[in-house]
């Protein structure tokens, strides 16, 4: 990072970051990069792994796939709403040992979804779920169990 006599850096500008994806808007001070309504139809390749914050709202994704994330472990806020997500492999959040939460609000999921492909076992630091507005019609009461820190869980506008 540039930062001249008076303290601010080119990235105060408007400059993104070199590691910031491309389209996307980056910043060095909350290591985020958010990347709403581009169009994308995968998560950005090679997001650096010291990224705490990645928005990925209203864009054509519709599966991620095992080990998207498996170098983010600093990862603490992971947003994937108002997407077409209809799958997401077993081992896609692998790697995700600090997040948060986890936001998968206006997407495509079903429980099978959910139950046959997306492991959320050993996220001991999860707190925060949403899943608003999927095709959720059940929910097993071990899905969630291993999630001890687990406060927040949002179902509404599914059919449950």
């Amino acid at each position: 990072m540039l930062v001249g006599r008076n303290g601010i850096s080119a990235s105060s500008f408007g400059k993104q970051p070199a590691w910031c994806p491309s389209k996307c808007t980056c910043s060095e001070s909350d290591l985020s990069a958010i990347c709403r309504f581009l169009m994308f139809e995968v998560i950005p390749p090679e997001l650096p792994k010291f990224l705490r914050i990645l928005d990925l709202t209203k864009n054509n994704i519709k599966e991620i796939s095992n080990n998207t994330f498996v170098n983010l472990h600093n990862l603490t806020q992971l947003t994937l709403s108002n997407n077409t997500i209809v799958n997401i492999e077993e081992d896609a959040f692998k790697g995700l040992k600090n997040l948060k939460e986890l936001c998968l609000e206006g997407n495509e999921l079903s429980i099978e979804t959910l139950e046959t492909s997306t492991n959320l076992r050993g996220f001991d630091s999860l707190e925060y779920i949403d899943l608003e507005l999927n095709q959720i019609k059940e929910i097993p009461k071990e899905m969630f169990e291993d999630l001890s820190k687990l406060r927040t869980l949002i179902l509404m506008n599914n059919q449950l």
